[in-house]
């Protein structure tokens, strides 16, 4: 028996909120680019440590893989 696309996103959004992902609604571009920013500053912290900061700034925001990749 198949499913259908909406309930194999559906159960793949309840796997995933058991495991502690949160949803989160994105409404247009900028939240698209301010969670992108938090998630990756979240997943980097030892490399935006390693160069001496916490957050990446605006200008890092618009092109953040130079200072990830260095």
């Amino acid at each position: 028996m198949s499913q259908s696309e909406q309930e194999l996103e559906q159960n793949l959004i309840q796997r995933l909120t058991g495991l502690v992902y949160e949803p989160f609604t994105i409404r247009n571009a900028a939240e698209l680019t301010a969670n992108l920013k938090t998630q990756l500053e979240k997943h980097n912290q030892a490399k935006l440590n390693k160069y001496g900061k916490t957050q990446l700034s605006d200008a890092d925001g618009a092109a953040p893989l130079p200072i990830l990749c260095r």
